[in-house]
C-alpha cells in the first residue's frame, strides 16, 4: 500500500484526544502524516496536540478557529501530501490494525473508497444498551447499502475533488451526503469490517436525546430524509400511531388495549434483547429507556429540521 495520510478534525476534545492520537501511533500501518485541524477549541485540545507533534514529526496541528468539520476536513485534505486520505473522528480509539485493514481493499479490490465499521466501546450498563440496540451489527453490514461514518473512511483524493470536497454547509449528517455523492458519483467502494474504531455511547439519557434529535434535525436539513432507510422505518410507526389514535377513539378501551400491546411488546422485545446480551435484568428497563428516548429525540429533531428548512427556504 501506498502512503496515507490521516485527517483528524477536532475542537474541545481534551478528555478523548490523547486516546485517539496514542491509538494512531500504535497503528501496524503507519500513516506518512496525521494532520490535525483545530476549529478553535477554548480547552487544552491544541496543547495535547501540540505534545505529540514535537514528540512525532508525523504529527502536525493546523489551527482554523471558526472552521466546521467539513472546512477542517477540507483544509486537512488539501495539505496532505498522500493521495490516499484516511478519515476518523475525535471521541474513538483505533484497534491496532484499523488502518491496515482500512487500506487493504483499495488494492485487493481496487477500491476508491472504503468504510469500515465502529463498535461501542463504553463500559456502564446504559452505554452497552445503547451498543446493543442501536450500533449496528457488522455480520449484518452489506457494502451495497452501507453508509460509513467519518470515524472509519478512507478515499483517494480523486473522489474528494470529483464529488466537490468535503461538504461544508452542514454541521451534522455531512459524511452521510458524501457517502451518496460517491455512490452518485460511480467510484467503486468496498467495506472493511475488520477494520474497527471504539466509540463510546452516550452516558445519560439526556445526551443520548440531545445526540439523536441532532442527528435526524441535520438529517431533514440536509434533505437526507426520503433518502434513508431509517426514516422509513419512522414514517410506518407515525402511521401506525396514527391508527392507534383512530382505534382508540373508535373502539375506546378495546383500541387501547390493542395500541398498547403493539406498543408493549416492541418494547419488551427490546429489553428482552438487551437483558440477554448482558445477563443483567436492569438492561430491561434501560432499554426501554433507550428506545423511547431515541423516538421521542428523533421526532423533535424531524420536526425542528423541517421548519429550519422551511424557515430558511422563506428568507432565501
Amino acid at each position: 500500500m501506498s502512503t496515507v495520510s490521516v485527517v483528524i478534525t477536532v475542537k474541545n476534545e481534551e478528555d478523548s484526544i490523547s486516546q485517539l492520537l496514542e491509538s494512531l501511533e500504535d497503528q501496524s500501518l503507519k500513516p506518512c502524516e496525521v494532520i490535525i485541524v483545530d476549529g478553535g477549541s477554548k480547552d487544552k485540545t491544541v496543547e495535547i496536540v501540540r505534545s505529540f507533534t514535537e514528540a512525532n514529526e508525523a504529527f502536525k496541528l493546523i489551527t482554523a478557529n471558526g472552521a466546521n468539520r467539513g472546512e477542517g476536513r477540507n483544509i486537512g485534505i488539501s495539505s496532505a501530501k498522500s493521495e490516499n486520505i484516511a478519515i476518523t473522528d475525535a471521541g474513538v480509539v483505533l484497534e491496532k490494525s484499523w488502518l491496515e485493514n482500512l487500506t487493504k481493499p483499495m488494492i485487493s479490490e481496487n477500491a476508491d473508497f472504503v468504510g469500515g465499521v465502529y463498535v461501542q466501546g463504553g463500559r456502564s450498563l446504559l452505554q452497552k444498551c445503547i451498543g446493543i440496540l442501536q450500533y449496528p451489527s457488522i455480520d449484518r453490514l452489506r457494502v451495497d447499502d452501507f453508509l460509513p461514518s467519518c470515524r472509519s473512511v478512507v478515499f483517494t483524493k480523486n473522489v474528494w475533488k470529483t464529488v466537490g470536497r468535503w461538504p461544508e454547509h452542514l454541521e451534522k449528517a455531512d459524511d452521510t451526503c458524501f457517502d451518496l455523492l460517491v455512490r452518485e458519483n460511480g467510484f467503486k467502494i468496498a467495506l472493511a469490517k475488520d477494520a474497527v474504531v471504539s466509540f463510546p455511547a452516550r452516558n445519560s439519557l439526556k445526551d443520548l436525546f440531545l445526540q439523536y434529535s441532532s442527528y435526524s434535525e441535520w438529517d431533514v436539513r440536509a434533505r437526507l430524509f426520503s433518502r434513508l432507510k431509517i426514516y422509513r422505518f419512522m414514517v410506518l410507526a407515525y402511521v401506525l400511531l396514527g391508527l392507534f389514535a383512530y382505534g382508540m377513539l373508535r373502539f375506546g378501551w378495546w383500541g387501547f388495549l390493542l395500541s398498547f400491546a403493539v406498543v408493549l411488546s416492541y418494547l419488551v422485545s427490546a429489553g428482552t434483547k438487551a437483558s440477554l446480551a448482558t445477563r443483567n435484568l436492569l438492561a430491561f428497563p434501560i432499554a426501554v429507556g433507550v428506545k423511547i428516548t431515541i423516538f421521542v429525540a428523533e421526532t423533535y429533531g424531524i420536526i425542528k429540521g423541517f421548519i429550519r428548512r422551511v424557515s430558511g427556504a422563506r428568507q432565501s
